[in-house]
């Protein structure tokens, strides 16, 4: 109970109370505790050399509980390791798959280029025999022109020889050369013929 701290009143109704006040008797147990080296708790004090203070010996009970503890600690240890494990050995099976599906990918584009490669090299052939057929048929036509104005040369050979008889010798060994080079003109042209049709 609260104090009645004086007032210089005889009435106690007009004494003021006063809640924060020491006890009514000062407890010198701890001091003297506390002199003697001693360490005090709630539950008592333990002094040096008293054998109170020596760690007690635990019990079969509580040792066995200690060892309980310590292999449910190992146990839980074991499972967290055993988790991460499983988690890497998905992750590099996953890993593993999708390797798997990039070299399967580029296997598929390999054998696609090859495929490729062999349509575009009988394209280039079937070009190169087209191309070797218009050259011999531009070289045809040229040779035509060439034929056409021989025959036209010999033409008027033959008009001049029927003409000038004097010069008909010189005549002669023009219109020979200008009928050997007619003859050269249809044999280049017969080859370049039957050789465009064999290609065909």
């Amino acid at each position: 109970e609260p104090r009645f701290k004086e007032v210089g009143v005889d009435n106690l109704a007009d004494a003021e109370v006063v809640d924060d006040a020491p006890p009514r008797f000062a407890s010198t147990r701890t001091e003297h505790a506390a002199a003697s080296g001693c360490q005090c708790t709630p539950q008592g004090c333990n002094c040096p050399g008293d054998s109170a203070a020596e760690p007690p010996i635990p019990s079969e009970e509580q040792v066995a509980e200690q060892r309980q503890g310590q292999m449910k600690a190992a146990l839980a240890d074991i499972k967290d390791e055993i988790v991460m494990t499983a988690h890497q050995i998905k992750d590099e099976k996953k890993w593993v798959h999708e390797v798997y599906k990039i070299v399967e990918e580029y296997n598929k584009k390999i054998k696609r280029v090859a495929g490729n490669v062999k349509y575009l090299q009988k394209k280039i052939q079937k070009l190169l025999l087209k191309k070797k057929q218009i050259e011999n048929m531009i070289l045809q036509n040229k040779l035509t022109a060439k034929l056409k104005e021989a025959t036209k040369d010999l033409r008027v050979l033959n008009n001049a020889l029927e003409n000038v008889g004097t010069k008909k010798q010189k005549f002669e060994q023009s219109k020979s050369e200008v009928k050997n080079t007619i003859a050269a003109i249809k044999q280049q042209i017969e080859k370049l013929q039957s050789g465009g049709e064999e290609q065909e």
